[in-house]
């Protein structure tokens, strides 16, 4: 669990950091790319030496973190370099409200659906190889 927790918020905690500095302009820039960057290398080297079906367990197992990390990750970085023009403070109270709810629904479908449907999606494609 504690373990998942890191590997889920440790970019959003980066992001929050480097808004406050002085060079936020210049930091969260870099974090985005170096975000994108291992990304990116994570999933061609998943993708890349595999077939349909490990495609499929690499989108079931990295989905949850990709399509709910990366916006909220966006999110909190615009509040970042936008910072000085935000207008009131319940805004900003509403925004991490809803990035840590999204953060940890990320959690909970990386600890408790994806094995599950990992394991039906295995089990599905050993009862095609046997068949086949």
């Amino acid at each position: 669990m504690w373990r998942e927790l890191w590997l889920v918020f440790r970019w959003p905690i980066a992001v929050v950091v480097l808004a406050m500095l002085p060079l936020a302009g210049v930091t969260l820039p870099i974090l985005f790319f170096l975000r994108g960057l291992f990304l990116s290398y994570g999933l061609v080297a998943l993708i890349g030496s595999t077939s349909g079906a490990e495609i499929l367990c690499t989108m079931v197992i990295l989905g949850p973190t990709c399509l709910l990390t990366i916006p909220i990750l966006f999110v909190l970085g615009t509040a970042g370099l936008l910072r000085s023009t935000e207008s009131s403070p319940s805004s900003r109270i509403r925004r991490a409200l809803c990035c840590v709810s999204g953060l940890v629904l990320c959690v909970f479908l990386d600890q408790a659906v994806v094995p599950q449907l990992l394991t039906v999606l295995l089990k599905g494609f050993t009862a095609t190889a046997g068949s086949g």
